[in-house]
Parts: C-alpha cells; structure tokens; sequence
C-alpha cells in the first residue's frame, strides 16, 4: 500500500482479469449510503492490478508476509500495510479471516517500517494468505475505509469522472491521506485541483510527484499511469462501469 518498493525486478505488467473476477465476487456497492462515491470497475481492478501485479505474481510472492521496501511496513494482502494500521484495525479486518493466533503474531508488525520491518518479514515466512481472502479483506473492509478518506481529504472528489475519482482513491490508498510537508504538496495541490475540476492539473500533480522516488520504477510507473487514466477519464461510462462505495 504505502509507497517505497525496492529496485527489484517486479511484475511486467498490471493485470485487471484477475482483479475484475474477484471484485464480482466481493465488492458490495450501495448507492443509498450518505457520502457514497462513485468510482469506476476499470479503476478500481486497475488498482488492485498496480498492488498485486497478477494472480500469478501474487501466489508466486505475495501469499507470505513481504517487505515492499522503502518506507513500508510489513505487508500482507492486496497491499496492506501493517506499518500504517492499529491493532484494532488489524484484528476488526483480519481477525475472522487469519484467526486469532495468527492475527496476534502479526501484531509485532503494527507500526514498524523501513529495514525494521525487513528484519521482521522472517518471523512470518510460514504464514500464507490465499488470493481469496486477500480479496474479502480488500474489498469488504480496507477499500470502503480508503474511500471514506479520499472523500475527506479531496471532498470534491465526487465531482470528478469516476475513472480520475478512483485514481485519487488509488493515490490515497498507496499513500495515504497526510497533506503536511514538503513531499505532500502535490496532494495539497490536488485539493483546489479537484475543487476546480481541472483533470489537465491533477495529472500534473501525479507526474510531479516522481521526484519523490527517483529510479523507483514501479511508483513511477503507477503515477503515470494513473495521470493518463486521468487525463482520459471524461468519456461516457455505461452502468455497469459504475459503482458507488
């Protein structure tokens, strides 16, 4: 989730089939729900696709505890980052789905990062998290919740095509809400960006912010990419395009 991968070799490509099957099968929408944002399928399977590359690359590296690197914690999952989470909220999002002992264990990550949390990755080489429940928990709990802070920290977000709203969800899930210091101006930027609906300056933003990670080419990558969906986000959406979280 957060940002900070190493430099080794990731995954070629981002894959939205796997990502569009299992949203189907677990995401719950509701369009009734006061402060709902409508997002897109395509954003929300391409997100998924920048933290899990592929099935393949997820049952290949992923299903154990990993170190993204950088500035991530210990993470699990479709980019969950124990680094950045309470205890509370681990147990509340994968308590019934890990059990409690392992959920305990996985305690001694919570809010530990950089090399620290490299050096824990060890402790948890035997746990494994299927695909499946990886999804339960993106989808049911850890999505509605970074959706809930892209609409506080960007209120006009809801404005927006849905394709360049779920971009901001993307961006916030990778890197949280926080806007203080010089390495959120972007962020702070993509406020009165949004508030003037100006997709030409929100992908700006997102391309400037590769400063933060030179040679770092996933982050790189996925800010570019995120800034085309942007840029191409106006277009007609059919029904089934749209959901509302």
């Amino acid at each position: 989730m957060r940002a900070g991968p190493t430099r080794r070799r990731g995954p070629p490509r981002f894959s939205t089939t796997t990502a569009a099957t299992l949203r189907e099968r677990y995401l719950r929408t509701t369009r009734d729900r006061p402060g709902a944002l409508e997002v897109s399928t395509y954003g929300l399977d391409t997100l998924v696709g920048f933290e899990i590359g592929s099935r393949a690359w997820y049952e290949s590296r992923l299903t154990a505890p990993h170190w993204p690197g950088g500035a991530s914690g210990v993470t699990i999952g479709i980019g969950y980052d124990l680094g950045h989470q309470s205890r509370a909220q681990l147990q509340a999002d994968w308590g019934a789905v890990l059990g409690d002992r392992a959920t305990a264990r996985l305690e001694r990550a919570i809010g530990v990062t950089g090399e620290r949390a490299r050096a824990l990755t060890g402790q948890f080489e035997d746990l494994r998290i299927e695909l499946a429940e990886a999804a339960r928990v993106f989808y049911q709990s850890t999505l509605p919740r970074y959706v809930r802070r892209t609409r506080t920290t960007y209120p006009a977000s809801g404005s927006l095509p849905a394709d360049a709203t779920t971009m901001l969800v993307s961006l916030i899930y990778n890197r949280g809400p926080g806007l203080a210091g010089d390495s959120r101006r972007e962020m702070r930027a993509i406020r009165g960006q949004t508030e003037a609906r100006d997709l030409q300056a929100i992908a700006g933003s997102l391309r400037s912010m590769k400063r933060l990670w030179p040679g770092l080419r996933g982050l790189v990558r996925r800010r570019e990419r995120e800034a085309v969906i942007v840029e191409q986000s106006e277009r007609d959406y059919s029904a089934a395009e749209l959901v509302w979280i």
